[in-house]
C-alpha cells in the first residue's frame, strides 16, 4: 500500500502537538524527531492497517490499485491515513484534548464507513 511517514504527518499537523503526544516520559518533547520516531511509525502503521481494511472489505481495491495511486489520490489517502494515526495518538493522551479526540474519533468513523 501507498508508503505514509512521519514527514507526510508533519506536513499535515503541528510538529510540537505531534512532539507532545508522544512524550509519555516528562522528557522534552522538543528533542522528538516526529520523521523517525518509532511510536509515530507505529500510530501510521495501525492507521494504514484500518485503511486497508476498510478497502478490503469493500472490495473495490487491490493493492495494486492503491499503489497506482498519483497526485491528488494518493495526497487524499495520505491525509485520511494521517487523520487516524493522529486519532491513536490523541488516544496515547486523552486528556491532552478532549474536545480534539471526540472530533477525530467521528472523522476516522465517517473515513472508515466511506472506504467500505
Amino acid at each position: 500500500m501507498l508508503a505514509v511517514s512521519g514527514s507526510d504527518l508533519a506536513k499535515r499537523f503541528d510538529v510540537r502537538d505531534i512532539q507532545e503526544l508522544v512524550v509519555d516520559d516528562n522528557s522534552d518533547a522538543e528533542l522528538v524527531d516526529v520523521t523517525t520516531d518509532t511510536i509515530v511509525t507505529e500510530m501510521l502503521n495501525d492507521a494504514r492497517g484500518e485503511v486497508v481494511a476498510a478497502l478490503r472489505r469493500s472490495g473495490r481495491y487491490n493493492d495494486a490499485d492503491l499503489e497506482a495511486l498519483e497526485d491528488e489520490n494518493a495526497a487524499y489517502l495520505k491525509r485520511i491515513v494521517c487523520e487516524i494515526a493522529m486519532l491513536h495518538l490523541l488516544r496515547r493522551r486523552p486528556r491532552f484534548s478532549p474536545g480534539t479526540l471526540d472530533a477525530y474519533e467521528k472523522i476516522r468513523a465517517g473515513h472508515l464507513k466511506d472506504l467500505q
